[in-house]
């Protein structure tokens, strides 16, 4: 039976209707996820759902490895703050903050302030937008236009990097946050998401991951010792 024409061409149908299916299953996810995000938006007043290119025109980062800017999913964002529950003495700094999502979700809580940190003008610019448009009042937030690579890391808690530079400015952005003890001693932790270059902090001897998840898409690391950090 297993050898007749019948039989194959039914085994062949049979397997490209569960891959069809299973290609719709992922498609839909997607979509649910697009119409989660542009309400989780509409419900803080601001509009940040959009990728962005950065131009030629845009001002070049210290190591020129900006990536593309990319809104990282509502639901991310929920699993990390779920994790770290972020509290009234903890500054929230998102590094390559785009529009600004993660820092107006964030600010839905109740922190000390909440930073982001965005090069490109363009992008500054909107985020700004968005605060003025933002519906929430419990955490101060403060948008810098700067490089990450030389922004001060001192105040900063909690870090969060959704991928938006390569490995030369994420490896100089650790060592910020490392220096930035010696002059602040406290804990901090690192929030890593779509986290491409993580080998560069598995080297850091000061480091630990506390935590992976969503299938190793979102690492959580926090300093192990600050007597090591301050070496």
């Amino acid at each position: 039976m297993k050898n007749s024409l019948i039989y194959k061409i039914l085994a062949e149908l049979i397997n490209t209707y569960n891959r069809v299916m299973r290609k719709i299953y992922k498609y839909m996810l997607k979509l649910a996820l697009v119409v989660r995000d542009h309400y989780c938006d509409k419900k803080l007043g601001v509009e940040t759902s959009e990728c962005y290119f950065h131009s030629s025109n845009s001002s070049a980062s210290v190591y020129k490895d900006m990536h593309i800017h990319r809104p990282i999913p509502y639901d991310k964002l929920q699993k990390v703050m779920d994790y770290l529950r972020p509290g009234q003495d903890d500054v929230f700094v998102d590094i390559g903050c785009g529009k600004g999502r993660a820092i107006f979700f964030t600010a839905m809580q109740k922190l000390k302030k909440v930073i982001g940190v965005e090069l490109d003008k363009m992008l500054v610019d909107a985020a700004k937008e968005n605060l003025k448009n933002a519906r929430f009042n419990n955490t101060p937030v403060e948008i810098v236009h700067a490089d990450a690579a030389v922004f001060d890391a001192k105040d900063g808690t909690i870090f969060f990097m959704f991928n938006p530079f390569g490995p030369n400015t994420v490896k100089k952005v650790v060592d910020n946050i490392k220096k930035s003890l010696a002059v602040n001693p406290r804990t901090i932790h690192i929030a890593y998401c779509n986290p491409e270059y993580k080998y560069l902090l598995y080297t850091e001897d000061w480091l630990v991951l506390d935590n992976r998840m969503d299938d190793g898409e979102i690492s959580i690391w926090r300093n192990r010792d600050l007597s090591i950090a301050n070496r």
